[in-house]
């Protein structure tokens, strides 16, 4: 929404354009992934199996497998200034000095544009995920599994203001049509 409304408009209520059988091999594998990644599920491809091991060797990994607290694919339902947002947590963990937050990304290509909005995306992660803990959270990653090395995204109180104005935004063009 926030790099162009009428987009955002056709691509998620509009489901426009159609594309013949377009991202449903990448979800597929992005689904495989995450459950791995979760231990829901064993039976994955090769591929699948390459990329969660690219995150399982991390340092990421390596301090989420020794937090006090660690919780994968968690689903939640909170409401953020007024607009109630639904969304899973890939992994967060907690070493004893609050959340740290990590979203695994499967994408052949992370363009800036790309990147940009996955980053928003985890600023409403982490909105949510102090909602739930009440805490803040302390750091978050995006992790790309085809070039593995951990991105950080800004949570700061005004990284997590301005994607509060997004939602505004977002907000007043779904009630004025526009």
């Amino acid at each position: 929404f926030a790099q162009c409304p009428r987009r955002y408009l056709l691509d998620s209520a509009l489901h426009w354009p159609l594309s013949p059988g377009g991202g449903e091999g990448a979800m597929t594998l992005g689904t495989e992934v995450h459950e791995f990644l979760a231990g829901l599920r064993t039976d994955v491809s090769e591929e699948a199996r390459q990329l969660a091991q690219a995150f399982e060797q991390s340092e990421l990994a390596r301090r989420a497998s020794n937090a006090t607290r660690q919780h994968r694919e968690m689903d939640f339902l909170v409401e953020i200034d007024g607009t109630l947002l639904r969304g899973q947590i890939d992994l967060w963990f907690d070493e004893g000095r609050g959340p740290v937050l990590v979203d695994y990304k499967t994408d052949r290509y992370l363009s800036e544009a790309r990147l940009h909005a996955y980053e928003l995306q985890m600023r409403f992660y982490a909105m949510a995920l102090e909602t739930l803990t009440r805490k803040p959270v302390r750091e978050a990653w995006l992790f790309p599994l085809r070039q593995p090395e951990a991105h950080a995204v800004d949570v700061s109180p005004q990284a997590l203001q301005s994607a509060v104005q997004v939602l505004r935004q977002w907000r007043a063009a779904e009630e004025s049509g526009v």
